[in-house]
């Protein structure tokens, strides 16, 4: 015997329970097959294989009608039948588990229409007047049932209650005025327990008795307490506002229940509303204008016809609904400035700039504002966005940059929400739909300098003087804010046709290199002599910041050419140096334009022309060049005016009159043989000249040689002592011509006395005065001769 339990709401194909049944035997007699019966064997089905239990397809099972249901399953096997076929029966008893499936219901002297209640309308307040009675087939908390008196109730709304447990009716309010001659309808609900509740409704009759006459005060049904009405502004007249709603207790057929409808001011705030006295309507009695006046109290009062009349007033408050009918404006007057506002550039996508406000008058949706740039936003740098509080928000959409825009005046157009506004509309200073915004892009040291040419060629002369300019180099920083220009130079280098000389490092040159740069103009200037330095070039890498480190600097590369006048050619204009100066730059880049290859012409120096025979013309002006890489065959090639017709109108243009070398050809090479000889001969005489000094030399070196020979040593001195050895010679010195003074030599006199001077003959004094001479042989070699004088 199998046992289970089943929620009774359970519907196919919900699985009940499975049943086993085994057999022993092999082969086909041991194959098992299921089959139901018993009462409740319509309400499931089995496998007939493996045993399984299900609800039947279309069974409704109810336990309140069957808890329990009871199954026969039999197992048999041999399933193609015969006399051998064996069986078993199992009971399954299935019980049915309760789930809220059933709604309370009434009993009979509950039921609606059924019973009518009689209360006097003088009743007390708390007596009980009726008990409801319900009851629910359900189990626990399915089948618990509690009473409600479920709102609204109409005229009967809070007089009555009931006691959820009991059911018993009471009466909750004084009922005097409602009694009539009709009963009232009272709904009462009854309610399970169960999850989710069940519920049923009846209606009781209740008739309450009418005690004494017009006793009954008229009540409102609308408004209810609090309840406002409106109306659109501009409505025309008779337009319904309000349906008032009145009630009274009494008999509505006799006049004690008959009501009568008026406003308590006589029409209500200056004649604006009226009210129907029968119906209780409420309508426009002339025009109304929200933005004149928004809002209108009334008072309304319902009164019955009795005898005295009872009433009963409520206030309602009529407020006055919008319309669309005013335009939202800038709050602005013709004539005003723009608003003018500032972001700084490279502000992020989404920077707000600028919130702006137009006013309607209207209230409500009818009061939303929209905007739109319609003017001056051709760069799409900016965007405008309504705010939740009805203002409009300017943006930063795209990159900004000040070197491309300084400014941007924008047209902004205010409109209702929702509604289509032109893309593209210029201000109009008459439309107070419109106002401008100026928006400043603040500046921003974000760019560096940049050189005017990242390439400069340039040429000097070999001969120029010291701080001669060679070129000025020019950068400009797209900030307006930027400091100062500074230039430097860096890694200076010469080349020859072969070799490179490295002349400086790679810092910023001093004064004492070969070039200099002006680090605040940025003319390079020499300073030092060229003549080393001819057909080379100097590469100089020149540097330009506008900003302390780590500033990133622009660099020029800047290639100087060292060159002989010879190798240059010139431009002859008929124009003043000054007229030519002003217009030589337009004057480079035009013939460069107009020359059939690519050249950089590099003007050297502008000065009054000089003919042939070195006279000045001072109403021409002469400008060596050089066309760099080209030699002067080819510039002149290429700057044949007669060859070239866009060249030519150049020429006329600036008053070209001719192309020739920088210095002229000789007129012949005659001159130049003649040259050659004169520095021949002058070889010769320096040649003759070094052997004549040879010669002489030599000669007098033997002349020396031979005097050493016969002569000894002599020693001239100038205060001989005052007594001579004897064999002493005694001589005066020459005179001019080269006479010996005294005897000759090797003549020996007879020396005075020992102790005695030795006086020279009277016609050999002069008027100098007297020196005393001496002369000592010497056991020496005659070159070894000292001489000594002194004043006497």
């Amino acid at each position: 015997e199998y046992h289970t339990r089943l929620p009774e709401d359970a519907r196919f194909p919900k699985s009940v329970m499975m049943v086993k049944a085994t057999d022993e035997d092999t082969g086909v007699r041991g194959e098992v097959r299921y089959s139901l019966g018993g009462e409740g064997a319509l309400l499931f089905v089995i496998n007939d294989t493996n045993g399984e239990i299900l609800v039947a397809r279309g069974a409704q099972l109810d336990r309140e009608s069957t808890p329990v249901i009871s199954l026969e399953v039999t197992a048999h096997d041999t399933p193609q039948g015969g006399i051998t076929r064996r069986k078993t029966t199992v009971i399954v008893e299935i019980e049915l588990v309760d789930v809220n499936d059933e709604s309370p219901s009434w009993r009979e002297d509950s039921r609606g229409g059924n019973t009518v209640v009689v209360v006097a309308e003088n009743t007390r307040v708390g007596l009980p007047v009726a008990t409801l009675h319900a009851t629910d087939p359900d189990l626990g908390l399915n089948g618990l049932v509690r009473y409600q008196l479920p709102e609204p109730q109409g005229q009967l709304d809070g007089l009555f209650s009931v006691d959820g447990e009991s059911g018993v009716l009471s009466v909750k309010e004084a009922l005097n005025g409602k009694g009539r001659t009709e009963p009232y309808e009272l709904t009462v609900r009854a309610v399970d327990q169960g999850t989710p509740q069940q519920y049923s409704e009846s209606t009781l009759r209740i008739l309450i008795g009418d005690v004494s006459a017009n006793d009954g005060v008229p009540t409102f049904i609308s408004p209810a307490p609090n309840e406002g009405a409106s109306v659109l502004e501009n409505s025309k007249i008779g337009t319904a506002v309000f349906q008032v709603k009145a009630e009274d207790p009494d008999d509505p057929d006799t006049p004690n229940g008959k009501i009568v409808y008026s406003f308590l001011d006589d029409g209500s705030s200056n004649g604006v509303f009226q009210i129907d006295p029968t119906t209780g309507l409420i309508s426009t009695a002339g025009l109304v204008d929200r933005e004149d006046r928004g809002q209108y109290t009334v008072v309304v009062v319902a009164q019955d016809l009795g005898r005295p009349p009872q009433l009963t007033s409520r206030l309602i408050i009529i407020n006055i609904t919008d319309t669309d009918d005013n335009p939202p404006v800038f709050a602005r007057i013709t004539g005003d400035e723009a608003l003018e506002v500032e972001v700084e550039e490279e502000a992020a996508v989404g920077t707000v700039v600028a919130h702006i406000s137009a006013q309607d008058i209207d209230s409500g949706d009818n009061a939303l504002i929209d905007y739109r740039i319609t003017y001056g936003n051709d760069a799409g740098l900016f965007s405008i966005n309504r705010t939740s509080d009805n203002r409009g928000m300017i943006h930063v959409k795209s990159r900004i940059d000040r070197e491309e825009v300084d400014s941007v005046t924008l047209t902004v157009l205010c409109g209702k929400l929702g509604r289509r506004m032109p893309t593209r509309m210029e201000y109009d200073p008459a439309n107070p739909a419109m106002m401008q915004v100026v928006v400043r892009v603040g500046d921003l040291d974000d760019n560096k300098p940049t050189f005017e040419r990242a390439e400069v060629t340039a040429g000097v002369r070999v001969d120029a003087a010291l701080q001669t300019e060679v070129v000025r180099l020019k950068a400009f920083d797209k900030d307006p804010t930027a400091q100062t220009i500074r230039y430097a130079m860096h890694n200076i280098s010469f080349s020859h046709f072969e070799d490179t000389v490295e002349l400086l490092p790679d810092e910023e040159v001093n004064a004492e290199g070969t070039l200099l740069l002006e680090s605040t103009t940025g003319t390079l200037r020499t300073n030092a002599p060229l003549t080393r330095y001819a057909h080379g070039t100097f590469t100089v890498y020149v540097t330009a910041t506008s900003a302390p480190p780590p500033a990133t600097p622009a660099v020029a590369k800047v290639t100087i050419y060292v060159l002989r006048d010879s190798d240059l050619m010139r431009f002859v204009f008929g124009l003043t140096p000054g007229e030519v100066r002003r217009q030589l730059d337009n004057f480079r880049r035009e013939v460069e334009g107009a020359l059939p290859v690519t050249a950089s012409l590099n003007i050297y120096d502008t000065a009054y022309y000089s003919n042939a025979d070195g006279a000045i013309d001072f109403t021409t002006t002469g400008s060596c060049f050089q066309l760099e890489g080209r030699n002067l065959h080819d510039t002149k090639l290429l700057l044949d005016a007669q060859q070239n017709p866009d060249l030519d109108r150049v020429f006329n243009r600036f008053t070209v009159r001719k192309v020739e070398r920088c210095v002229p050809r000789r007129a012949s090479t005659g001159a130049d043989w003649v040259e050659v000889w004169v520095l021949v001969i002058a070889a010769f005489i320096g040649i003759g000249g070094g052997v004549s000094a040879i010669t002489v030399c030599c000669l007098y070196s033997r002349y020396r040689r031979r005097l050493d020979q016969h002569h000894r040593h002599l020693r001239l001195l100038e205060s001989p002592p005052s007594v001579l050895p004897p064999g002493s010679i005694v001589m005066l010195p020459q005179a001019a011509g080269g006479v010996p003074l005294g005897p000759p030599p090797h003549h020996h006199h007879p020396g005075p006395p020992p102790g005695h001077p030795v006086h020279p003959p009277a016609s050999m004094l002069s008027s100098e005065p007297p020196r005393t001479y001496e002369w000592q042989e010497r056991g020496l070699p005659l070159d070894n001769v000292s001489y000594r004088s002194g004043q006497r």
